[in-house]
């Protein structure tokens, strides 16, 4: 039978954590404010669990939203409280620390959860059934290590779904900012900004390729401001060719065709050539007479 020994850490919880050691329940809930002492509590916690669990080397996990995240807040924590544990064997490599019991207590990253992904996959295929007739203290091992892992794989996926769903509320929020800010830059900036403008900007720009979905993320009043001056540009090159196609129309018109009942005119450039031909003859033979 195994000499039990008593194992002294120099940590004493604050009155908030109490129920927090004391509890019976598999999850807990923290909720307390900055430099509360959390993580020292947690890290604590793992270390009591760790050392006082019956099963042959344990394995228990600290998963922080990142990898650097978790060695900055918890390892030195970590080092300090199984500092006084005779045996215990820290790896700062690895972020792990190994403690006399066989139990060891890790790092982890939710920004790596692939890597524990990966080491849940690799012992869910091991042949179970097989493994506990050989070496059954291993088995037991292994199965307690394969839980330990898998609920810090779902806690680490958890947190980056979580940080995913954060981060695209924040710039769905961001754009929403962004469109109310630049409306009001365009009302201010552009005479005469109304959404029948709008209306007539949006059909500009579909009318040069830019899809709607597109238009919706011009969230940069200049870029909207750009847009107009060159949609102005445009309708004023298309009055200018309309201009150019109705003066050549003006311009080009039938020959005035003199004759009919109402006489020839008097004026030579505006006869015809008949009427001219005859004024021409009568020029002539005015000319012979005064002779």
């Amino acid at each position: 039978m195994a000499r039990s020994r008593e194992v002294l850490i120099p940590y004493g919880p604050r009155p908030a954590f109490a129920a927090f050691h004391d509890r019976e329940e598999r999850w807990a809930c923290i909720v307390a404010h900055r430099r509360a002492g959390k993580t020292v509590a947690a890290v604590n916690d793992l270390i009591h669990a760790a050392m006082a669990c019956q099963e042959p080397e344990p394995r228990f996990a600290y998963v922080a939203p990142f990898t650097s995240q978790a060695k900055d807040v918890a390892w030195s924590y970590l080092r300090q409280y199984t500092a006084p544990i005779a045996g215990a064997r820290a790896s700062v490599s690895e972020l792990r620390v190994d403690l006399p019991n066989g139990g060891r207590i890790r790092l982890y990253g939710a920004d790596n959860y692939n890597r524990l992904g990966d080491q849940v996959g690799q012992l869910s295929q091991l042949n179970w059934p097989a493994l506990q007739q050989q070496n059954p203290a291993q088995a037991q091992a292994l199965m307690h290590q394969f839980f330990q892992l898998r609920q810090a794989h779902e806690i680490a996926a958890g947190r980056l779904r979580h940080q995913e769903a954060v981060a695209a509320f924040g710039r769905q929020r961001e754009h929403a900012r962004r469109v109310e800010q630049g409306h009001a830059a365009l009302h201010r900036e552009i005479d005469g900004w109304s959404p029948e403008l709008a209306g007539r900007l949006a059909r500009y720009a579909a009318g040069q390729g830019i899809t709607a979905e597109e238009l919706d993320e011009l969230s940069d009043p200049r870029l909207v401001k750009i847009l107009h001056h060159a949609c102005l540009g445009h309708e004023a090159q298309q009055q200018a060719s309309a201009g150019k196609r109705l003066a050549r129309a003006q311009a080009v018109r039938p020959a005035i065709e003199v004759g009919g009942s109402g006489g020839a005119p008097s004026d030579p450039n505006r006869m015809s050539t008949a009427d001219w031909m005859k004024h021409r003859r009568g020029q002539l033979r005015s000319k012979g007479h005064n002779r």
